[in-house]
């Protein structure tokens, strides 16, 4: 029968020989192994003793759109993370609430904006179904997303505290941002009804004008007169359904502005209003419970490192490994070390006390 390549590769019977052989090493040089063992577990539970206890607390609110007239609503917008992140969580916002909560107070004291960036870092926000995304019509259904704002502090109360402060100030200045687009377009209406109302007010006059000159003209400039009159009639209609158009508009607009002051142009809902995090353990018993898991993960790897860089010869298998083929087996018998380096170094030190 042929054998092939596969069957000259290591096998199972292999490395359990292997495994044997670490074990016997082990055996002999198993105190450089608990050293290296302690050593790494004092300096992993050195680590984690210095590294601060952080607890996370998480706030989820969905944000929908009222229903509306769509002609008249202001867009929200596309990015809502971004904004988000660039208004609602800004610089002046973050340090207020840094102020407000006493938060990062050694790094306030030498910077606020290092404070600033610290307290940055300890926020995840992130859009969940994020439908603003997409362009909203008159026969759609309000648009929504769901927002999902985490901090991760020091002290668990604290934490839940801030998170709660960050979700209500994302509510409140994307109001204030939505309303000041509605009252600018609010504004723009208003300077366009100005406008129209000038032009009714212009085409009126040159009307009354002509109808006092009417009875005085002949002839062609008579003709012409009236279809000046039938012009200016027609103008003045338009002007004025224009106007009703604007007027109303303006209306609306001033009308949602009203209700984004009163949180109704975004509905914001807390879904989620978060809980702080429970303290099940005291930081000594969670360095203990470190300690005992570091210890019992880095012993086995340090037992084979030692074993297996071990490369004094201890048996006929390592002769084998290192190429060399043994041609017997002498059995210990008394006087075997006789003569031998350590034991004429004995005799000497003996002679000489």
């Amino acid at each position: 029968m042929s054998r092939s390549w596969i069957d000259d590769e290591p096998g199972w019977a292999d490395a359990k020989q292997e495994l044997r052989c670490v074990y016997a090493r082990l055996r002999v040089r198993w105190k450089l192994a608990l050293l290296i063992t302690c050593v790494i577990t004092v300096l992993g539970v050195g680590y984690r003793a210095r590294k601060q206890r952080t607890f996370e607390s998480t706030v989820v609110m969905r944000v929908t759109e009222v229903d509306l007239d769509m002609s008249t609503a202001p867009p929200t917008s596309n990015q809502l993370q971004q904004h988000l992140s660039e208004v609602a969580l800004s610089r002046r916002a973050l340090l207020k609430l840094i102020a407000d909560n006493n938060l990062y107070p050694s790094e306030y004291r030498i910077d606020p904006n290092l404070a600033l960036e610290h307290f940055r870092e300890d926020i995840e926000l992130y859009v969940v179904s994020n439908y603003f995304a997409r362009e909203r019509y008159s026969e759609d259904p309000p648009r929504s997303a769901r927002i999902a704002i985490t901090y991760t502090g020091v002290d668990p109360e604290q934490t839940l505290a801030v998170v709660r402060q960050l979700g209500k100030q994302v509510e409140t200045e994307q109001q204030n941002a939505r309303q000041s687009v509605s009252l600018e377009a609010a504004h723009t209406a208003e300077q366009a009804l100005d406008i129209l109302r000038a032009q009714l007010l212009k085409a009126r006059q040159r009307e009354a004008t002509i109808k006092l000159d009417l009875p005085r003209l002949e002839g062609s400039e008579q003709e012409e007169s009236k279809l000046e009159l039938v012009r200016l009639a027609s103008q003045i209609e338009e002007l004025q359904r224009n106007i009703k158009i604007h007027t109303e508009r303006g209306t609306d607009f001033q009308l949602r502005s009203q209700f984004e002051g009163e949180a109704m142009g975004l509905r914001f809902e807390v879904v989620d209003p978060g809980k702080q995090s429970r303290v099940l353990l005291t930081n000594r018993e969670v360095l203990v419970i470190f300690a005992i898991s570091c210890f019992l993960f880095v012993f086995p790897v340090a037992a084979v490192g030692v074993g297996t860089f071990d490369s004094r010869v201890r048996d006929v298998n390592s002769l084998r490994r290192l190429g060399l083929e043994p041609f017997g087996h002498i059995p210990t018998f008394k006087g075997v070390d006789r003569g031998s380096f350590v034991a004429r170094t004995k005799a000497s030190v003996a002679h000489n006390t």
